[in-house]
């Protein structure tokens, strides 16, 4: 049995400590943020009945809650580089950056042409 206790500096600590091997892989697999961006609607636009709406932008991945019984509601999945910028955008921002990406993939030119 693994105990990992954190940090003072946010590391990990494993007692007892993990194998070579497993340290190796862990470091190879590299992380990054995700940030899951939560948008509602009155009414969707995107296809109601698909589960998972890829767009082409490789950073954002959406889960159409819609299609789960939330009415209207739709999670931005973004990951980086996209999602490490968050910090220095406002809310205001992010909502729209990331309605932009959702409205292209829904085959809109703009974010504005589907309202």
């Amino acid at each position: 049995v693994c105990i990992q206790r954190p940090t003072a500096d946010n590391t990990v600590v494993f007692d007892p400590p993990l194998s070579d091997a497993k340290q190796s892989a862990i470091r190879r697999m590299g992380v990054g943020i995700e940030n899951k961006v939560v948008l509602r609607y009155l009414q969707p636009f995107w296809p109601e009945a698909e589960a998972y709406l890829q767009c082409s932008d490789p950073r954002v991945r959406f889960v159409n809650l819609h299609a789960f019984g939330k009415t209207g509601v739709i999670v931005a999945h973004c990951g980086p580089p996209f999602a490490d910028g968050f910090g220095n955008m406002t809310d205001a921002q992010v909502v729209e950056g990331v309605h932009a990406l959702l409205a292209q993939a829904c085959g809109f030119s703009t974010a504005a042409e589907h309202q």
